[in-house]
């Protein structure tokens, strides 16, 4: 009876043991887009940038997956290599722009301050405009292809659709 109590915590211990390395780890998390690196705060960033341009409502329009995952995807898999590179080099400069203005990062800073930069930044003709910009196009495409809108507000029927045949019987 004592053996298997023993064989068990030597399991867990040995278990505990091998995933050490995994929890102790210092470097950034790198996410699974094959064409794009990036690292978990700037997931942080993009998603709070989405959700100041379009606050999301998952109850009331619930779709399959997470704005921030559609719109990784989307940058990931709609944007050529330059894109990509132009979209990563407008993060940083959106980080030095914002830290360099307001003296903090854009995640500390109040919500009306946070607005107002972004109203900033995308009116301007820059790389910093481009990162916005491809955030919010491809916030307001998730929503506006959520399974609710289309129905409710664009009258949409999923296939197969309806046939009217073309001869009266």
């Amino acid at each position: 009876m004592k053996r298997r109590s023993v064989l068990q915590k030597i399991a867990w211990v040995s278990g505990g043991i091998a995933m050490l390395p995994y929890y102790c780890s210092t470097q950034p998390e790198r996410t699974v887009y094959s064409n794009l690196p990036i690292t978990i705060p700037d997931r942080n960033l993009i998603n709070l940038l989405s959700n100041l341009i379009l606050p999301e409502d998952t109850e009331g329009f619930p779709t399959m997956e997470s704005r921030l995952d559609f719109i990784l995807t989307m940058v990931n898999d709609g944007l050529d290599s330059q894109e990509i590179s132009d979209y990563l080099y407008g993060m940083e400069a959106f980080r030095k722009y914002v830290s360099a203005i307001y003296g903090t990062s854009f995640e500390e800073l109040v919500a009306e301050d946070q607005l107002a930069c972004i109203g900033k930044t995308i009116d301007c003709g820059d790389e910093k405009s481009f990162f916005v910009h491809t955030i919010k196009r491809h916030s307001l495409g998730h929503f506006t292809t959520s399974e609710k809108y289309m129905k409710d507000y664009l009258n949409f029927e999923f296939m197969p659709g309806r046939y009217y045949g073309c001869i009266p019987v």
